[in-house]
């Protein structure tokens, strides 16, 4: 059928319910999830019939899956089952059913420690897993269905784990970042040992010793007896490898490890052993072959090879690159390039459980790729054929998946020093286009037990803070030696110190403890006179990625040009310096230098007659500002007579403010005097 509106169908007598969603009853609208207009979807159909029941007749059109029950009638019990259904459930797109998350952790599994900005810290070279790991947030009930015998049932968890994962991982944060990156793998060998060695009639053990193309490696052989292998086939293979001596003394070491598993076989009886190598000496090695000689001792006559028993061997390979499909979708390399054995799941048989292991490789690592968020492409595994999904497992109630379950990892190691670099996982996708698939169920199952197994929807998929992190690469792997930059704010004040110079310390990586930060003052001005003087040391606090040193300027009335203050970053053992470690501040000058105004005085006319009909008119101007009123001073000779050939003048004229001139008129005396003309 299908998701928009759906074909009309002519119903014949015995036909099947053509308006029900036998994938997902409560699913109306046919998008995967249920929610509340799935069920309001029912009640506009009721709406639409008066508000009464309808049958499902021959020639209605039909549009949504409307009849929920499947019994061909479109009823008030068809919403009230999608209405129940969100209350035991919640609405589908609010209620996540899974969150995936993504870690680093070293060979044993355990988290890397985190600084105090949540980052973890690694050396260069330095081997962790990218570990993917889920929680499955359905309800932990379970739910009594009917089984294929009349009144017989069986409980049923509602929560069983995730069947597949596929997910991305990409790496950002860096110049180059994916280039940054190398996946590595050790070597893992399977060696099936037939069920033969099992017989208490005989006397029967194993000799193990390690060899190579060339004859054997190992300086000497362990024998292990039989009955003891069967009781406990990895406890006694480890302990065998672990004595086992090469040229240089034991074969394993801290750089070299070995997860010894029973993995399960075509006849159970078989014992088929795993041996997957560890430690940062192993990544890329190819291994000595273990090889296993079963051994029969046959009283007063001798040892022998016991042919009885068959041992095989397959070694997998190591190359550092994580393999996947070529361009015809032909599987490349082995899966075990991807780790899948899990930390929460313990295996009766020794070593972990591979739960998600079974399947070929998927996957893919391109660090050229022009998608950072794919640099670890379509990376996934798919879970056994097991009744009940993940097994519980013992401690706390029992629930394995009460705590987030590892479901794959990949070795890798960092080549080069970065600080920030991010790894992110997201939803990817498998050749069907499917991402997440879970045991169980998605919603209740009805009363018949219908299953509506279906890949999870993508908005019921939780991606939080725990889907990324980030991590330092140094060369020692320490903590990364925080860089130390300084900036100021505003970039100039005036002097008058209404405003100051604030100059911040910024600190990148680890805020746990406080900083103390040493830095130089230079610049032209004069500390202690136009500032205060600074103390040369600034504390960061505990917490804070940054602490300021605000510089207030000293008024003066100095007339004098613009100054700088200029704070530098010192280098101790403590940090590094950053790319901004100098800082220049400028206390802008606001003092006006007094300027003595220059008064010249001119006559016009140059004559006049001594009968009065002209005057002299002596213009006084001044340069410079004209705010102020200024009193001008003057002397008066010439050969005239001041009181007799003129009016006796004061001897000074103010010149307004705001005007750049003053005038003093002279009117000559008239007499009858014969004389020379005089001046003034």
């Amino acid at each position: 059928m299908s998701s928009e509106t759906l074909e009309r169908r002519e119903l014949l007598a015995g036909d099947f319910a053509a308006a029900h969603n036998y994938f997902l009853a409560n699913d109306v609208d046919n998008n995967m999830r249920v929610t509340p207009m799935d069920a309001l979807t029912v009640i506009n159909h009721l709406n639409r019939n008066g508000g009464n029941s309808s049958e499902i007749g021959q020639g209605e059109e039909i549009t949504a899956f409307v009849d929920v029950n499947g019994d061909n009638r479109v009823t008030a019990a068809d919403a009230l089952s999608v209405i129940n259904t969100l209350n035991r459930m919640g609405e589908g797109a609010g209620e996540p059913l899974l969150e995936v998350q993504l870690s680093a952790r070293d060979g044993s599994s355990a988290e890397l420690a985190r600084d105090g900005n949540g980052a973890y810290n690694v050396a260069v070279g330095q081997v962790f897993e990218l570990e993917v790991g889920y929680l499955d947030l359905r309800e932990d009930t379970v739910f009594t269905l009917p089984t294929g015998t009349p009144g017989q049932t069986v409980d049923v968890r509602f929560r069983q784990g995730v069947f597949q994962l596929v997910a991305d991982i990409g790496v950002s944060g860096a110049t180059n970042a994916p280039s940054l990156i190398t996946p590595i793998i050790a070597e893992t060998q399977q060696i099936k040992i037939g069920n033969q060695i099992n017989d208490p009639t005989r006397t029967l053990s194993l000799d193990v010793t390690l060899t190579s193309a060339t004859g054997q490696v190992s300086t000497n052989s362990v024998r292990i007896d039989a009955t003891d292998f069967v009781a406990d086939p990895a406890g006694t293979l480890t302990t065998a490898l672990e004595t086992l001596e090469d040229a240089n003394g034991l074969f394993l070491d801290a750089g070299t490890t070995v997860q010894v598993t029973r993995l399960p076989s075509t006849d159970p009886d078989d014992f088929f052993m795993q041996v997957r190598f560890g430690g940062n000496d192993a990544v890329g090695v190819n291994q000595p072959t273990i090889s296993i000689q079963p051994i029969i001792s046959i009283t007063g006559v001798g040892e022998f090879p016991f042919t009885g028993a068959t041992v095989t061997n397959q070694e997998f390979r190591t190359d550092n690159v994580l393999q996947g499909v070529d361009g015809s979708g032909t599987a490349v390399g082995q899966r075990y390039d991807i780790d899948y054995e899990s930390r929460s799941m313990p295996n009766p048989n020794g070593g972990a459980f591979e739960f998600l292991g079974n399947r070929p490789a998927i996957g893919s690592f391109d660090p050229s790729t022009t998608d950072p968020a794919e640099v670890f492409n379509d990376v996934g595994g798919l879970g056994p054929v097991i009744a009940g999904g993940v097994p519980e497992a013992p401690g706390g109630d029992e629930d394995t998946l009460d705590n987030v379950f590892d479901a794959l990892s990949i070795p890798v190691f960092i080549n080069a020093p970065v600080q920030g670099l991010t790894f992110e996982v997201t939803p990817g996708e498998d050749s069907n286009g499917e991402s997440f698939l879970v045991y169980g169920f998605l919603e209740e199952p009805d009363e018949q037990g219908n299953d509506n197994s279906r890949p999870v929807p993508l908005d019921q998929v939780r991606f939080d803070a725990d889907a990324s992190f980030v991590i330092n690469a140094t060369v020692d792997g320490g903590p990364v030696t925080p860089t130390v930059s300084v900036a100021v704010s505003p970039a100039a004040v005036n002097e008058d110190g209404t405003d100051a110079l604030n100059y911040t310390f910024t600190r990148t990586g680890d805020t746990t403890s406080a900083l103390t930060v040493n830095y130089t003052v230079s610049g032209t001005a004069t500390s202690g006179t136009d500032f205060s003087a600074l103390s040369g040391t600034v504390t960061i606090p505990a917490g804070q990625a940054s602490a300021t040193v605000s510089v207030d300027p000293t008024d003066d009335s100095t007339v004098e040009p613009d100054e700088t203050i200029v704070l530098t970053v010192t280098d101790t053992a403590s940090y590094d310096v950053g790319t901004s470690a100098t800082a220049t501040g400028t206390i802008t000058n606001d003092d006006t230098a007094t300027v003595t105004p220059v008064v010249t005085v001119s006559v016009n006319p140059a004559a006049v007659n001594e009968d009065g009909s002209g005057t002299l008119i002596y213009t006084f101007t001044r340069s410079g500002a004209t705010t102020d009123a200024l009193a001008v001073s003057y002397t008066v000779s010439g050969t005239a007579t001041s009181g007799t050939d003129f009016s006796a003048l004061p001897g000074t004229v103010t010149i307004p403010a705001g005007q750049s001139s003053a005038t003093v008129s002279v009117n000559p005396t008239d007499d009858s005097v014969v004389e020379p003309d005089e001046t003034s």
